[in-house]
């Protein structure tokens, strides 16, 4: 369309000079003070398409620019998606629901680099839209316990979205719930809020490594539900596989030190129960500004090298600010179920304001069981 209205003001302009031209080189029939009135209004009207013809070349050389960026835009997707679109993943005809090859011909979909600004959406230290390819053992094993969002048969089309990271496998919605909803969350959560818990061998304790205040919900609450269903579109994972929800607030100082969101065996051993926590899901509820700290940290995301312990480092990998309406999912387990390191995470410390936030965890088999005390551990 620009490319358009730059030739017809090209052809506007090219009539008006010759106009122009033409005016000027015919011969006054006038005598006396008429020719030279009629020489005042020729001078008058010369000038004022004079004038109308540099605006003119101005709007042409604005919309050529703007052509110009438009077609770098289109260019930097194209590169990209060949980049990111260069690994076929076979699936069996069983789990690939057609029989086909899944492809995975691009990881955004309705987002571009200028949507997401450094520093106002996050902060990392690689370029999210030159990510690094996935190892291959993040391929589908003959049957996987799961496929990623973008290779999903019926994902919906109006969702953004963009991934960020590979190693582990991580996607960013910019706009996933309306500010309606989110307020809707908040006004429920605040009446159930109470001091957040870590788990220590199957028991909840309260501890300095969490701050926060939280509650659970469930599809009881129709602005919970609303959520649960819009994560439901985007993963295909079944209602059967989801925790509880769980509300966090986060005031000034709090914080959550870096952990995984499956049983460690470092920490729990080998468990009993045959079924892990494979998706994290984070939906923000409110905006907060770039100082006001309060960002979900992956330190290890996009292939980083090793955080030490179970510290907190905000320093580093990938630092997402809550913007409210927006989330991010990343993916504990790889799709033959082993467990993904990479998917170690954080919540930096609130400077100042007051942060929302609404975890979901997904199962790759069984359901949140309370009397098993999977529900401490988040």
């Amino acid at each position: 369309m620009p490319l358009i209205l730059a030739a017809a003001a090209a052809v506007f302009l090219i009539l008006q000079i010759s106009s122009l031209r033409s005016a000027r080189s015919e011969p006054s029939q006038s005598t006396g003070s008429g020719s030279s009135a009629n020489l005042t209004y020729q001078t008058s009207h010369d000038d004022t398409v004079l004038e109308q013809i540099r605006e003119l070349r101005k709007e042409v050389a604005s919309l050529r620019g703007r052509q110009e960026h438009l077609q770098h835009e289109a260019q930097e997707r194209h590169t990209r998606e060949r980049q990111r679109g260069s690994e076929v993943k076979q699936g069996s005809k069983e789990e690939a629901g057609e029989g086909k090859p899944v492809r995975t011909p691009k990881l955004s979909h309705r987002v571009s680099r200028g949507d997401l600004v450094p520093g106002k959406h996050y902060l990392a230290d690689y370029d999210i839209w030159s990510i690094k390819p996935a190892t291959p053992d993040y391929n589908y094993p003959p049957k996987p316990a799961f496929h990623y969002p973008e290779d999903l048969p019926n994902f919906p089309d109006d969702v953004s979205w963009v991934q960020v990271s590979n190693q582990p496998k991580v996607y960013y919605f910019p706009t996933f719930i309306t500010a309606a909803q989110a307020d809707a969350i908040i006004v429920e959560a605040s009446k159930r809020l109470s001091r957040s818990t870590v788990g220590d061998a199957g028991q909840s304790r309260v501890s300095d490594e969490r701050t926060s205040e939280g509650c659970w919900m469930d599809d009881t609450v129709p602005a919970v539900k609303v959520l649960r269903d819009q994560i439901q579109r985007v993963t295909g994972w079944s209602r059967s596989d989801f925790e509880m929800t769980q509300v966090l607030r986060y005031q000034k100082s709090q914080k959550y030190n870096q952990h995984v969101d499956y049983m460690d065996p470092q920490i729990y051993g080998d468990s009993p129960i045959n079924r892990e926590r494979a998706v994290t899901f984070f939906t923000w509820l409110e905006d907060m500004d770039e100082d006001a700290g309060g960002m979900t940290v992956l330190p290890m995301a996009n292939g980083g090298p090793p955080a030490p312990g179970y510290g907190l480092t905000c320093d580093r990998g990938l630092r997402v600010r809550p913007r409210k309406g927006a989330a991010i999912a990343f993916y504990d387990q790889k799709p033959d179920k082993s467990l993904d390191p990479y998917s170690l995470h954080g919540a930096c410390p609130v400077l100042h304001g007051i942060k929302w936030v609404v975890p979901q965890w997904l199962w790759t088999s069984g359901r949140w069981d309370k009397k098993a005390g999977l529900h401490s551990r988040t």
